[in-house]
């Protein structure tokens, strides 16, 4: 009886044996499988895509600059809606569609089974749909969270805004696959209109004769025999059935690639016109309604850079990885010698390759600069009404448009809460990217209000429309005009562009109401009049790490050591009305003069100043992200004025919290941390340095300098650091001024104004 047991238990475990082993025979011969490992061995580009798409939309890549809010709850016209999915679902179904064309043009030929087949471009396109189905699936479920949790839509809601996400999807992945690629009687008479209308002209010549070439090499390269690496013994059907795959040995190879060919050509065509109405976007992105979602942009740049990629295996096959090296070379040195490309201007002032102004300071320049500013401190004085007045210093700190919100959001509510006696006692403003944005909005509204009562700081419209949505017109200038082609000249006498720079200052113009549009020169009255702070603004030479510093006024004391020398200051700053006085630098746009001040790396990208040299300006966060240097060097110039005339020093520092970095490393940490923590501590860094500079500081002005925070707080939910908020992020933004820290700190400013003589 054992016996017996022994040997059935042996028996049907050498059968699940067997069945295991021809369940994954049958796995390994599938043709989705095939496909995969395909990729994996011989078309690896492609698959980073993927990798990126993945890591968006889970938080992988990219997740504190708001990878996700971009992915999972797209924006058009400055709403998340049906419409908006709508266009990200066209645009997920172009993106798709270019991969299931670029990999069936370079990878077809490897699976010559297909020639079996009717409509082989489609049964392949069935097969090579795991990766867009497994993100749509996982798109979802992200995005239904998403939405719950930031955007706070109802049921209803969502499920509207995913269904018209798939139903632009199948609207673009369906039309090009029901009338481009499904009946021969189609495209024979659409290829003959073709043919007669472009043929004729030659633009479709080297199109067709490129596809010949790749051909020919592919009848070389043609799989002999269904025994080789990539047999196939199942494939897909529609709608979701397994067919058994047929021999193929008895085809010639020349036939099997003139069958597998024959789309090649209508895929070649339709990738122009993808290409073409992606110029189209670029030429029609002045009309906010062809502005789409930032996610939709990505992927319309990912579709060109998969086009590229297919171009070049189809025409230089193995040696196109050598061929991609030596554009970019050839590219690189073409924008050296400005033969190629567009520069990144400042608006307002002239461009000449005249010589900078590097004379050495004059003595009695400098003194009189100086006296002036010390004769500004005394009206200053005078205009708060008090004998020894508190002195204010404000530093915003640089983070996007939540830093914008942030800082002008709390501005306006010490103003209020102070009965505007908070705003009266500022003397200077500075710091960088975001926060100086909404500290020069504050600072213009103030002004605005000196002549008129009715302005209101806080009204809901203001707020609502300063936190608007920038991202999507600068990323789609980068995927429609900056990349592919240079459009749309902004002076017919120069190669300047209205590029994503221009689109940047466009649209903070239109979320301030153009209230900042105006020249450098414009507040120069204003400050010299105490009718409004100061404001400093600072960027960084990207190639020196210098700073040049700008304002309406001179303010030579800045740079140099002390009134009475000549030397410069061990920081190295430049006054930027002395340096480009030739260029003139008054004209300036203030716009311009904001944006070189939070210049972020790719997005917004580096102003090329004139003169020569010529500089690189980027983002003053790379220096100083809380202006903290700016302030501290004003208050060290004028320290024995501020120490008689005033009754104390307030910093009020609008930050964000600090971020506290996971401790536990990983094996792979240990080898990326020593690169990527330089990046990630750089601002903890600038605090620790400023700490040291604080400390000598309070030495020199005891118990009467107070530095006060006003802080963004964190939470479970951070807010990404780029140019969109979503309703979740702005709530969150408007609640922190309510939070216990802030609250004893806007409790001690007052207590300070208060106590001031």
């Amino acid at each position: 009886m054992q016996l017996n047991t022994l040997i059935c238990s042996i028996y049907i475990n050498t059968l699940l044996i067997k069945m295991l082993k021809r369940i994954l025979y049958n796995i390994y011969h599938f043709f989705p499988t095939q496909i995969i490992l395909n990729y994996l061995k011989n078309n690896k580009v492609l698959l980073v895509f993927w990798i990126l798409l993945f890591g968006f939309i889970n938080g992988f890549i990219a997740k504190s600059y708001g990878s996700k809010a971009l992915f999972l709850a797209p924006e058009y016209l400055n709403q998340t809606n049906y419409l908006s999915f709508l266009l990200y679902g066209i645009s997920f179904g172009i993106f798709t569609t270019s991969f299931h064309i670029s990999s069936y043009i370079i990878d077809g030929y490897q699976f010559p089974f297909m020639v079996t087949l009717s409509r082989p471009f489609i049964k392949f396109s069935i097969n090579n749909s795991l990766f867009p189905i497994a993100f749509m699936i996982n798109f979802m479920i992200n995005s239904y969270n998403f939405q719950i949790n930031y955007e706070l839509n109802s049921l209803t809601i969502i499920i509207l805004n995913l269904g018209s996400f798939i139903l632009g999807f199948l609207l673009f992945f369906l039309i090009p696959f029901t009338y481009f690629f499904s009946t021969n009687k189609f495209l024979n008479r659409f290829f003959r209109t073709v043919e007669k209308n472009i043929v004729n002209k030659k633009i479709a010549s080297p199109i067709k004769k490129v596809l010949e070439k790749d051909k020919k090499w592919k009848e070389r390269n043609t799989l002999k025999d269904n025994v080789s690496r990539w047999k196939i013994r199942s494939y897909f059907i529609f709608p979701f059935r397994i067919r058994r795959s047929r021999e193929f040995a008895h085809y010639s190879n020349e036939y099997i690639q003139k069958i597998l060919h024959q789309n090649n050509f209508n895929a070649s065509i339709f990738s122009l016109v993808i290409l073409a109405l992606i110029f189209v976007l670029g030429i029609k992105i002045e009309n906010e309604y062809f502005v789409i979602p930032a996610a939709a942009s990505i992927l319309l740049l990912f579709t060109q850079f998969v086009f590229i990629y297919s171009i070049f295996q189809s025409v230089f096959k193995e040696w196109s990885l050598v061929a991609v090296i030596i554009l970019l070379f050839g590219v690189n040195q073409l924008s050296k010698n400005d033969i190629i490309g567009s520069i990144k201007i400042a608006y307002g002032i002239k461009y000449t390759n005249e010589k900078l102004n590097f004379e050495e300071y004059n003595l009695k320049n400098e003194i009189a600069d100086y006296n002036n500013e010390l004769a500004a401190l005394q009206n200053w004085k005078t205009k708060t009404g008090k004998k020894k007045p508190k002195i204010i210093f404000v530093n915003a700190g640089g983070g996007g448009l939540k830093m914008t919100l942030w800082t002008y959001y709390s501005l306006s509510v010490l103003d209020s809460l102070t009965k505007h006696k908070f705003t009266k006692l500022v003397r200077l403003i500075s710091g960088a990217s975001g926060g100086v944005i909404g500290a020069a909005y504050f600072r213009e509204l103030y002004r605005q209000r000196l002549t008129n009562n009715s302005v209101n700081l806080l009204a809901s419209a203001r707020l609502n429309t300063l936190s608007k949505d920038i991202l999507n017109p600068v990323l789609q200038s980068l995927s429609t005009k900056d990349i592919l082609l240079s459009i749309n000249p902004f002076r017919k006498k120069t190669k300047f562009v209205k590029d994503r720079a221009y689109q940047f200052e466009k649209y903070i113009n239109l979320n301030t109401f153009g209230d900042l549009n105006h020249t450098l020169n414009f507040y120069r009255e204003y400050e010299e009049n105490i009718d409004i702070p100061k404001l400093i603004i600072s960027p960084t030479i990207l190639s020196t790490g210098q700073r040049i510093l700008i304002s309406p006024s001179n303010i030579s004391y800045m740079v140099t050591q002390s009134y009475t020398g000549l030397s410069k200051d061990k920081n190295n700053s430049f006054e930027f009305r002395k340096l480009y006085k030739n260029f003139n630098a008054d004209s300036l746009s203030f716009l311009s003069a904001l944006r070189m001040n939070a210049t972020f790396p790719y997005i917004s990208p580096t102003v090329t100043l004139p003169g020569t040299p010529s500089y690189k300006i980027v983002d003053a966060a790379f220096i100083d992200n809380y202006g903290l240097s700016t302030s501290l060097k004003y208050l060290t110039v004028f320290k024995k004025w501020i120490k008689e005339n005033t009754s104390g020093v307030i910093f009020v520092q609008i930050t964000e919290e600090e971020i506290n970095y996971k401790q536990d490393y990983s094996i792979i940490d240990e080898f990326v941390e020593p690169f990527t923590s330089s990046f990630k501590n750089i601002f903890n860094i600038q605090l620790y340095n400023n700490e040291k500079i604080v400390d000598a500081t309070k030495d020199i002005f005891g118990n009467n300098i107070h530095f006060i925070n006003l802080t963004l707080e964190r939470s479970k939910l951070p807010i990404s650091l780029n140019w969109h908020l979503t309703p979740k992020e702005k709530e969150m933004i408007y609640n922190s001024i309510n939070s216990e820290e802030n609250q004893k700190s806007i409790a001690l400013i007052k207590e300070l104004i208060a106590t001031q003589k």
